[in-house]
């Protein structure tokens, strides 16, 4: 008993470890300094972008690229209630990984 109770103890810790440095990583990166040609956008324009909810993904297989979009809680609730026009403050992004 005195082992079982050992294991879940040290199973509980490895995950609440596991699970802080997750959000730690997500929340406290850098964000590339990267500007964007054709339009001059930042990442840092989009900060908070890591907690956006993914809207849709695409896979490129010309580029071997994985693409994601992204949207904001006003734009997420935008495209959710099928706005014609996005209200002020939303912000929809797309980002690709290859």
């Amino acid at each position: 008993m005195k082992n079982l109770t050992k294991i879940a103890l040290l199973s509980s810790l490895i995950i609440g470890v596991a699970y802080a440095s997750d959000v730690y990583m997500t929340h406290n990166t850098k964000l590339p300094k990267l500007t964007m040609p054709d339009n001059n956008l930042t990442f840092q324009m989009i900060e908070g972008y890591q907690d956006y909810k993914i809207v849709a993904t695409h896979f490129r297989t010309d580029k071997n690229e994985l693409r994601y979009i992204l949207a904001n809680p006003i734009g997420y609730n935008a495209l959710k209630e099928k706005l014609k026009v996005m209200p002020e403050g939303s912000k929809i992004v797309k980002i690709g990984w290859s």
